[in-house]
């Protein structure tokens, strides 16, 4: 591309598989982009992308009232047992564009300096009649407090959608949970959720008289979560490096403890969950916990536990977590 730092990116996406706590989707398409580099310290890229989703499967509590998968499924009026999969394709293309002003000390292992990320995606209707708005905000802040790390994160993403009672598709909202996210909580469970049936496993002969009784059997429902169009995430996390305990062998290992607070709803009132209507979502949800880090190559190793101190008893939650993450993973 004619000036200076530009360059054309061309992308195919051939049977690309992805598999969500509530779905499983297969997709192909393409993308044509300009990626910029304005300065050693800021990156931009702006694309136009098409894709056809294929949705394989689906927990049917996933879904609300509003979900452009809703007319694909063959599902009448909102019906969840109406639901059939594997489903028919959809379409969705549209622009996005992505900015990232970087300027920490080290992009694997930073301990000084800030990180901002701003996402904007358009799904414009020209391939189907689904059109939204969705933008993401992602800001982290490293403190040095002598050998001791200070990691201030914060996120805040919203979708809008015209017309009344709708929302994005189940793979474009927005979820909290997990390692890296939420840690008191299991991957992708904050927020509004459904209480439906759960799924017919069709275990074999020779394995039912061992599941007989057991969880399986015994709770024929479940909460599913189901994300939502809004979003706001804040973690504080205290890095203490051992060497700044005396363990002068050990200058890549350190201790960490953490906060996380956040929060996943909908922005339009008429969208509702089984949470919702009982009023089981509490205004914000919170966990602690500690863990080790240890630093790589490919970025922080981490083995953490966070507890939940409020666990909703209801939904099933647990009082802990535990993590594994490496590097980008």
């Amino acid at each position: 591309v004619p000036g200076r730092g530009h360059q054309l990116v061309l992308e195919l996406l051939l049977r690309e598989q992805t598999q969500e706590p509530i779905f499983r989707m297969q997709r192909s398409g393409a993308l044509v982009g300009v990626k910029s580099r304005w300065s050693s310290h800021i990156d931009s890229f702006v694309d136009y992308r098409v894709q056809l989703r294929d949705l394989q499967g689906v927990e049917p509590g996933g879904l609300v009232c509003g979900d452009p998968w809703f007319e694909s499924l063959g599902a009448a009026d909102c019906d969840l047992d109406d639901v059939i999969v594997p489903s028919s394709v959809r379409y969705q293309g549209g622009p996005e564009f992505l900015l990232l002003i970087d300027y920490r000390n080290d992009k694997f292992n930073p301990t000084r300096g800030s990180f901002v990320q701003t996402q904007m995606q358009l799904a414009d209707g020209l391939n189907d009649s689904v059109f939204f708005m969705r933008g993401d905000l992602r800001a982290e802040q490293f403190i040095g407090l002598g050998p001791i790390v200070l990691d201030i994160f914060a996120r805040a993403g919203a979708g809008w959608v015209p017309g009344e009672g709708t929302t994005m598709p189940m793979e474009d909202r927005f979820y909290l949970g997990g390692g890296g996210s939420m840690r008191g909580f299991k991957l992708n469970s904050v927020g509004p959720a459904n209480y439906s049936s759960r799924p017919e496993l069709g275990m074999p002969a020779a394995v039912d008289p061992i599941l007989e009784g057991r969880a399986i059997r015994d709770t024929p429902n479940q909460w599913v979560s189901t994300g939502g169009d809004a979003v706001f995430q804040g973690s504080v996390e205290l890095r203490i490096p051992f060497t700044a305990l005396g363990l002068k062998d050990w200058d890549s290992t350190a201790w960490v403890l953490f906060t996380d607070v956040g929060k996943v709803a909908y922005l339009d009132p008429l969208i509702r969950t089984t949470s919702i209507v009982s009023g089981g979502d509490p205004p914000v949800r919170y966990s602690v916990g500690f863990g080790l880090r240890q630093n790589t190559p490919i970025g922080p190793a981490a083995l953490e536990i966070g507890f939940n101190p409020s666990p909703l008893v209801a939904r099933e939650e647990q009082s802990y977590q535990l993590h594994l993450s490496l590097g980008e993973l």
